[in-house]
């Protein structure tokens, strides 16, 4: 809430179940118009790819787990079968991938790398896919030929699915991977071999791929539509402490903030002003005008007494009929006196025509009153002196404020 006025925070970090900061029809435009591209609009995008990256880091650190664990089982099953003149290479080669993954899963600790995080796990993913394709084509595997491909497999499947890389990213990665694997394949002197290896590679990146844009696609899907429940929850709350036809908070959510800032006050023992605003001869306006014009009156008088509410804590709310409360936090008497004189100017500088009014426009009387809350006292005793102060406001002549002495 700000300002007295209920809104949604756009500035926010987007959180799902917090505060929504996409419309209604815009995400239901996305949704409808489909993401076949895995691309949302720009500013939508943005917003997506920082939350997903803070959720693939997460995911990367639990599957990480997993992921070293199988790498090391099929290293360890590997080492076991092949010829003893490859066990030194192989054992280097497969010891490097280990390495790498360990140490991608100890930079996704640290925050300060989380900015690069997409750029050091598709480089770590690249490197590893070459050392897969090297693998394959450079050492002799002898009986553990089938399981070295299975590890290069499981390193594509993973690079895709399981690293929490975007499609375009797990693709770039599996294509510098092979790129670089082959071309190191051939530096080394070692042979490529042409009629198994494509197949695989291939193969395992094509299954890989599409399994990859299916998940990609519905964690976009998801995404929308959390905000959309979101939407519909804040919707649905806002309407439960929002009075309908001034958009101020209503009674009840006053009552609730009135305690907590008593409590905040009492605390800090600091001052608490609560201000009670009526519109003079509102009765008489209605019976004028009708209360067609008297809502429209309500709502004009209602905005000027929420633009009064500007700081966090502070709070503009209609209590009932053509009466309006503000609450201060921390407002001295000075400064009460100050904020009343100025809502009464201004409520007289919007000229709204009053037909029956001796000033022949719309005024407003006001109680104030301002304490330090005491344990033996209660928001409730305070609130009802400000409703005192308002009543001599009244007799006093309105148009006028009083303070609770």
């Amino acid at each position: 809430m700000n300002n007295g006025v209920f809104q949604l925070d756009a500035d926010a970090e987007f959180d799902p179940l917090v505060e929504p900061q996409f419309s209604e029809t815009e995400i239901k435009t996305t949704l409808d118009t489909g993401i076949w591209f895995l691309l949302f609009p720009e500013h939508i995008e943005k917003e997506y790819r920082k939350q997903s990256r803070v959720r693939s880091i997460k995911t990367y650190r639990f599957n990480g787990i997993f992921a070293f664990a199988v790498f090391a089982v099929i290293c360890i099953s590997v080492v076991k079968l092949i010829p003893a003149s490859s066990y030194t290479q192989c054992v280097s080669v497969y010891a490097a991938g280990g390495l790498i993954m360990l140490g991608v899963r100890i930079l996704s600790y640290f925050r300060m790398f989380d900015r690069w995080f997409y750029r050091y796990v598709t480089i770590s993913a690249s490197v590893m896919i070459t050392i897969g394709v090297y693998a394959n084509n450079a050492i002799p595997m002898g009986a553990a030929t089938t399981l070295s491909y299975i590890s290069l497999t499981y390193i594509l499947f993973f690079t895709y699915c399981f690293v929490g890389l975007r499609l375009q990213l797990s693709s770039l990665a599996n294509l510098m991977g092979g790129a670089c694997g082959v071309l190191l394949t051939y530096i080394t002197g070692a042979k490529m071999d042409w009629l198994i290896m494509p197949q695989t590679f291939a193969t395992a990146s094509f299954l890989a791929m599409f399994l990859a844009y299916g998940l990609k696609r519905q964690e976009r899907i998801n995404f929308l539509q959390s905000y959309l429940l979101n939407l519909s929850l804040e919707k649905s709350k806002r309407l439960s402490r929002e009075d309908a036809l001034t958009g101020l908070a209503n009674r009840r959510y006053l009552n609730e903030m009135m305690v907590i800032e008593w409590n905040r006050m009492l605390r800090q023992k600091s001052y608490l002003a609560i201000i009670m605003i009526d519109i003079d001869f509102f009765k008489r306006y209605n019976d004028t005008l009708g209360h067609l014009a008297g809502d429209q009156c309500l709502h004009q008088v209602a905005k000027l007494v929420s633009e009064e509410a500007k700081r966090g804590g502070e709070l503009a709310a209609r209590y009932g009929g053509e009466e309006f409360v503000l609450l201060f936090p921390d407002m001295t008497v000075d400064l009460a006196k100050q904020q009343v004189e100025r809502l009464i100017a201004r409520v007289n500088a919007a000229a709204i025509p009053h037909p029956d009014s001796s000033l022949k426009i719309v005024t407003v009387s006001v109680g104030v009153s301002v304490v330090i809350p005491q344990p033996e006292m209660s928001v409730d005793v305070q609130l009802g002196q400000a409703d005192e102060a308002l009543y001599r406001a009244k007799a006093n002549g309105k148009n006028r404020y009083e303070f609770f002495e």
